[in-house]
């Protein structure tokens, strides 16, 4: 299995949008705003913070965003994590928190906090 992770660029709002939606459906309560994501929203959190794309094979298997907080930039908030079903059950979510820690301490983030 070849994982690569990469920094998501704002040509990636629409995959990412429509990857939140697919990894989140029959997962998280219907009530969550991860389904009515929208690529609007992905751009402006790719301005603000970040996001990271995992592909397995050459195949886009999912994604995760972090956000600083409004009132301490070192502070971070990892949100909107997910992996397509398809590749689910091989630990790959571990593969995308590891590169946003390390991407953290690269820029001195202080804290992170899970959504």
């Amino acid at each position: 299995m070849h994982l690569q992770i990469r920094a998501a660029t704002s040509d990636d709002a629409q995959l990412i949008a429509d990857m939140t939606r697919a990894a989140w459906s029959n997962k998280v309560a219907a009530s969550s705003s991860g389904h009515r994501e929208t690529a609007a929203l992905v751009s402006q959190h790719l301005r603000q913070g970040g996001a990271f794309i995992l592909t397995v094979n050459n195949h886009t298997a999912g994604s995760v965003r972090w956000l600083p907080s409004d009132s301490h930039p070192d502070v971070w908030e990892i949100l909107r994590m997910g992996l397509l079903p398809d590749f689910r059950g091989n630990d790959l979510s571990r593969n995308l928190l590891q590169a946003v820690v390390n991407h953290a301490l690269d820029n001195a983030a202080r804290e992170l906090r899970l959504a």
